[in-house]
């Protein structure tokens, strides 16, 4: 249900965004604070946010980013020319 909401919903129109280092930053912090809280985790815990990822089985967010944007190349290099400049042009 996690991934499917809230993740699917963080990405959304992610395949275009120039990642910033501070955007970048902001997203991790939201999704580490929902997994605190999907996970029952308090700060007392002491769970670093790479073994709160690795619990969660979920990689980190620029690798999500990253992956969907080379997806997203991969479609527009496979596509027909006449697609292609379509979709070129919307950016």
């Amino acid at each position: 249900m996690y991934e499917a909401v809230v993740i699917a919903s963080r990405q959304y129109g992610c395949e275009s965004w120039t990642l910033y280092r501070k955007r970048l930053k902001t997203l991790d912090q939201f999704i580490l604070r929902c997994l605190h809280k999907v996970m029952d985790l308090s700060w007392e815990d002491r769970a670093s946010n790479t073994e709160v990822l690795r619990r969660a089985n979920i990689p980190g967010t620029e690798a999500l980013i990253v992956k969907a944007q080379l997806q997203w190349v991969g479609r527009v290099v496979r596509m027909d020319d006449d697609a292609s400049r379509r979709c070129s042009s919307m950016i």
